[in-house]
This record gives C-alpha cells, structure tokens and sequence, in this order.
C-alpha cells in the first residue's frame, strides 16, 4: 500500500514539473498530519509559494471534466467542485492528469457530518444538532441535484453516493476559496470557489499577515512578516467561528 510520504512526493513533483515555485517551502508530513514549513527564513514581502493558472480546479476545469459528447453538465457551485472530486478519486483515479492532488486530500473527516448515531447523541440539545441536521439536509438537495446533473457515464450511481457527495463537501469546505482570488471579480452563476492545490495545504493561523499575489499566468503567497526557518507556514482564512471551524 501506498505511503502518506509517497504520496506527498508523487505531489511535490507534479506541482514543480507544472511549473509551481515553492523553492522557499517544504510539504511534510508530521504527527498532526501534512503540513508546509519554510527551508530557510523568508522575509517579509517575499513570495514563497505560487503556482500556474492551469494547477487552479476552476469551474471550467470542472465542466470540461464532466461533459459528454452529448451532454453539458448543467452545475455550478459546490456541487459542480464535488462532482468533481467524486469522478477524480472513485472514477478516473490514476488515469487523471490531477491524480497526485487528489491523491493527498483526506480520506476521513473528524467532523460532526462524520459522527456515528452515539456520537451524534452527545449533540443533542445544543446548536450543534440543528446545525448538522440543516447542513446534512441542504447537502441532501445538492447531491439529488448532481445526480440529475451529471451523466452516469461520466459517474457510475454506485459511485455517486450521498457517502461521497459528503466526503467531497468536507473537502470544499475546508480547502476551497473564492473564484475572486482568481479572476479579481466576483464569480456568477454560484460558480464562487476553486481549488488551488499547495496552496490550499496551509493552516490557519488568526493574524497571519499574508498577501495573496496574482496576475494572469500565476497566484500565490507573500509574507507578511518574517517566516522563521522551519516554522509552520500557515495561512489566514479571516474570522471563523467555533461552529464553522
């Protein structure tokens, strides 16, 4: 079986062959799990993490991994990005030219989307149980909407499960960011998030002074501040609150 660091090897070379910079930064895996640390110090105002415009998931990318001959895939938003990630991992696997990204997501959440019925039971009473019920009924009305979105062709229905859909929400939840950080407008349609792969591996940090740099060919990170040699490098995703986090 294939190893956690195989894995994040296997990744490191496909960004760097795609043309990703991440000269100044590590990918490792540690006890808490992957992570990015700096080789050396970066200074403040350096870029230190950037890849190319065709590493971006995007909702083109998406549609054009979807389609069929004879049928659009008629998504957008978070379905049309787990529609996705659900075709990569359980279908095209391997075969797919974004293999080694999808290779290094989670496979398991610890979130209360994930817990067993007993555990479930501890929520009861609090915001949390309306919040996991609501979300797990919204997310319900978004998979009947990719089954009727997307080609059986394209997506097999034994694969295409709630189960699934589930796993690949978690992923988006958790690592997606607004098409706006791309483009330098707002997304329509719902097409507001994109994958962006490295970059996206980063922790949150509250006051992490981060700049995102982007142009038509590339997008990344400045620093901030000094980033310590060997330190975590982490990102800042703006306020969250417990229930979100």
């Amino acid at each position: 079986m294939e190893s956690n660091k195989q894995r994040l090897d296997r990744f490191v070379a496909w960004l760097v062959d795609n043309g990703a910079e991440m000269s100044r930064i590590i990918v490792r895996e540690t006890e808490h799990g992957n992570g990015v640390y700096a080789r050396d110090e970066i200074g403040e105002g350096t870029q230190y993490a950037q890849i190319p415009m065709r590493l971006v998931v995007s909702a083109r990318v998406c549609r054009e991994a979807l389609r069929t001959d004879t049928q659009e895939v008629e998504l957008t938003g978070r379905p049309l990005l787990c529609a996705f990630l659900i075709q990569q991992r359980f279908v095209t696997s391997e075969s797919s030219f974004w293999h080694p990204y999808i290779s290094i997501l989670p496979h398991e959440f610890h979130t209360p989307l994930f817990f067993t019925s007993q555990e479930l039971d501890l929520l009861r009473g609090t915001p949390m149980e309306h919040a996991v019920e609501d979300r797990r009924q919204l997310l319900r009305k978004e998979h009947a909407a990719t089954l009727r979105g997307v080609s059986d062709v394209v997506i097999p229905r034994s694969e295409l499960t709630f189960e699934n859909y589930v796993w690949a929400a978690a992923v988006v939840s958790s690592r997606a960011f607004t098409e706006s950080l791309v483009s330098g407008t707002a997304g329509s349609d719902g097409e507001t998030s994109v994958l962006l792969p490295l970059l996206d591996m980063m922790n949150h940090r509250p006051l992490t002074r981060v700049s995102w740099i982007t142009n038509d060919a590339t997008i990344g990170f400045q620093a901030g501040a000094v980033i310590e040699a060997q330190s975590e490098v982490v990102n800042n995703y703006g306020a969250k609150s417990n229930e979100e986090l």
